[in-house]
């Protein structure tokens, strides 16, 4: 896939709201291992959001469409979904680490981009292929949460040094 197909179907995915069949439920562990989230200049609060519905329901749903609508360009809101998409993964895959403080979607793509930037002064961060704009997320995501410290270590009982 080259980079004006990336761009093309970021686009189109963001414009036509499309997120993954699992989106959904990989956005409930952000919100079951975070205080709270913030896309754009929207925070939502995980507690409110976790005591009242439950991943099926359709207001969650709806709820989640509302922030992620507020990105103003439909490659960015397919941005935020890959993000959210890999943050999930990230605490799936490590039980012990949990947010201590606000899971910022957009500083994580911020730093992301300029990462990317730096790299690749020519190209476009949405233009990227998948697998690029991966690698730059993740990184972000290794500085800005686990480096400057916003994650904290949980559930390590299991843990011990002997």
């Amino acid at each position: 896939m080259n980079t004006t197909n990336s761009l093309h179907i970021r686009r189109l995915d963001g414009a036509l709201q499309r997120a993954p069949i699992c989106f959904f439920e990989r956005f409930w562990i952000l919100l079951l291992r975070s205080p709270q989230i913030q896309l754009g200049n929207d925070v939502i609060h995980s507690n409110d959001v976790t005591s009242h519905l439950d991943p099926s329901d359709t207001a969650y749903n709806l709820l989640v469409e509302k922030h992620l609508q507020n990105a103003r360009k439909p490659e960015k809101r397919s941005i935020m979904i890959e993000t959210c998409m890999l943050m999930a993964t990230l605490l799936e895959r490590n039980p012990e680490l949990e947010f201590t403080s606000t899971c910022n979607i957009d500083q994580i793509i911020s730093r992301a981009q300029e990462d990317f930037a730096r790299d690749c002064p020519t190209e476009d961060f949405y233009a990227a292929r998948p697998e690029d704009t991966l690698k730059y997320l993740s990184h972000s995501i290794t500085v800005l949460l686990v480096s400057d410290g916003e994650i904290s270590l949980a559930n390590t009982a299991g843990c011990r040094v002997q």
